[in-house]
């Protein structure tokens, strides 16, 4: 950021505000960092020091907006500069907009920081930001700012973001649950625009619990074979439903294929009939949003005949309950019935003594209500995480409820850091979480011969490596610290 050539330097940061008062819209003040008051926006080009002229322009217009939000018309809003509109960031997506090839793209975008006020720009900086993130796990090539801009000028596409926005989030806070779906939905179909625009336009028909799904399934066969708009919106809130009861939240994850053979194997008996089961259970919370990596994974699964029982669990308690009842809290909300499961993907943080499922703000109370099934199984400190503890500790983890839902020759991979560490102080009996798993689902009179495969330290999963039918023969880590594979194999 410039600083005026008639003011100094201050020695340290105060709160960058006076107090605003009502005004006309093209005035305000404001200090900059504590500075002098500005009292004019036009007067702030001392503020800009670096830019030209047309760049200036851009900016002053677009703090103009950020200072003047029109949500109380002729009354200006508070905002904070120092953490969202000055920092260097911000200036540089000005003057990426001031500099569009797309002079119209360029007027366009402008408009809408002016029509919106500061909650659109602060939106579509955190998009951009996420969108290289998720097209990398996406495996697509992130869209260049152009092409982005492209989409900001589009008035649906700039309501869309803002719609996915909870109101009241501070700029370091945008992450809302359909953001990350919505900028992977981008990413894979930067280039349709067709696409988009019908999601835009579908959108508005979904309350914002279901956006997230809405636009991770909007281009599955599921929707996309819906003849009418008003078939495309019912099926789409079916889904959303669907994946309710499995408890997925992290839509971004996975992709439409994953997400449409979880609906369907949950709810159509004919579409798992004659394929393989694959339960795939993976920890709610994910800090560093390492299981949306292994989309491949998921999508490899698929073309080796499985289909998937999908479900996030944010307890120990959901998680088992999830396992014996096909992914949801009622078996009756699946169709699988009894069936076994020929492949079992248990995901989690932790190390060789625990995984880590939900975040530590989960309230036993409200966990105890959503399951009041199983509401007597809470019996650990810290149900957030499944631990060797677990073992026996309730009817939902006995050795005869998790061996009856394995078939005979079942795989078991488990994706947690030193989950197969034999490092580890032993607890309850085991050494490691696989070894527990190992002892809750294999049945005491050795009738079934499971592959267990999990890592002996700090990595993630690299790829699965199947058997000629199908059945996952081995599996296969990477850590970052030895940059080497490392490999986990044990008959139970």
């Amino acid at each position: 950021m410039g600083t005026s050539r008639r003011q100094k330097e201050p020695k340290m940061r105060t709160n960058p505000f006076t107090e605003l008062e009502t005004a006309p819209p093209d005035h305000a003040a404001v200090s900059l960092y504590g500075q002098k008051p500005i009292k004019r926006i036009n007067d702030i080009s001392d503020a800009f020091s670096g830019f030209d002229a047309k760049q200036k322009k851009i900016a002053q217009s677009a703090l103009k907006a950020l200072l003047l939000d029109n949500q109380s018309p002729g009354t200006p809003i508070l905002v904070d500069l120092e953490k969202s509109i000055l920092d260097n960031e911000l200036l540089s997506l000005f003057e990426k907009i001031a500099n569009l090839p797309d002079k119209k793209a360029s007027s366009s975008v402008m408009g809408h920081i002016n029509a919106m006020g500061s909650g659109f720009l602060i939106a579509a900086k955190a998009a951009y930001e996420m969108l290289g993130e998720i097209a990398g796990t996406s495996g697509v090539e992130k869209p260049n700012f152009e092409q982005y801009a492209s989409l900001l000028a589009n008035g649906d596409f700039a309501s869309l973001i803002m719609r996915t926005i909870k109101p009241g989030l501070k700029p370091a806070e945008v992450e809302a649950d359909a953001l990350p779906s919505l900028l992977a939905f981008v990413a894979r179909n930067i280039n349709n625009q067709k696409a988009i625009a019908q999601a835009s336009r579908l959108s508005g028909k979904f309350d914002a619990n279901q956006l997230a799904a809405f636009f991770s399934i909007f281009m599955s066969d599921t929707i996309k074979s819906c003849k009418s708009d008003s078939e495309k919106i019912s099926m789409a809130k079916a889904m959303a439903l669907q994946f309710e009861k499995l408890g997925i939240t992290n839509f971004e994850r996975y992709g439409e294929k994953v997400l449409e053979s979880a609906y369907l194997t949950a709810t159509d008996a004919a579409f798992s009939k004659g394929k393989k089961v694959a339960f795939v259970g993976l920890a709610k919370d994910d800090p560093w949003g390492s299981f949306a990596d292994d989309i491949k994974t998921y999508e490899s699964l698929l073309g080796k005949g499985y289909c998937i029982a999908l479900c996030e669990a944010g307890t120990d308690v959901e998680l088992a309950a999830r396992f014996l009842e096909n992914g949801v809290l009622d078996s009756n909300h699946s169709v699988l019935g009894l069936r076994t499961y020929d492949l079992v993907v248990l995901g989690g943080h932790g190390d060789s003594s625990e995984m880590w499922l939900g975040s530590g703000n989960i309230k036993i109370k409200d966990e105890m209500a959503k399951m009041p099934k199983y509401a007597s199984a809470f019996t650990t400190q810290t149900p957030v995480a499944l631990s060797l503890e677990d073992a026996g500790a309730s009817h939902l983890f006995t050795r005869g409820a998790w061996s009856k839902k394995i078939s005979k020759n079942a795989s078991v991979v488990i994706m947690c850091c030193s989950s197969g560490s034999l490092e580890g102080e032993k607890k309850a009996g085991f050494s490691n979480t696989q070894q527990m798993f190992g002892w809750l689902m294999s049945p005491a009179d050795g009738s079934k011969r499971i592959k267990f495969f999990a890592p002996y330290e700090a990595s993630g999963l690299e790829r699965l490596v199947y058997g000629d039918n199908g059945n996952v023969e081995y599996a296969t880590y990477f850590t970052s610290r030895t940059s080497i594979l490392v490999s986990g194999r044990k008959k139970g």
